[in-house]
């Protein structure tokens, strides 16, 4: 290594570095995940989402981009509160 340094020790004193850092760590930082908010069954949340009475789009190529975006802002806006899943939302 140069420098008058003992490789021998140098490695030695490294090695016992890093076991020490090693052995500093928690074994298990794994956290539990949270449970799922309740919520009343799939199906009574669609039948509620149902009862918002958010208006339909059939878009056209015609249509003004500016109002379909709209549409979608509104309609999220109105599926926020039901907690769906992605797969939730395409059920609605």
């Amino acid at each position: 290594m140069g420098l008058g340094v003992d490789e021998a020790a140098y490695f030695q004193n490294l090695n016992f570095a890093l076991h020490r850092i090693i052995q500093a760590i928690p074994r298990n930082q794994s956290t539990p995940p949270a449970p799922p908010p309740p919520v009343a069954s799939h199906e009574s949340l669609i039948e509620r989402f149902h009862k918002c009475k958010v208006k339909d789009f059939y878009g056209t190529r015609e249509d003004d981009p500016i109002v379909a975006g709209h549409w979608l802002r509104d309609t999220l806006k109105i599926l926020r509160p039901f907690h769906f899943t992605s797969e939730g939302n395409l059920e609605c």
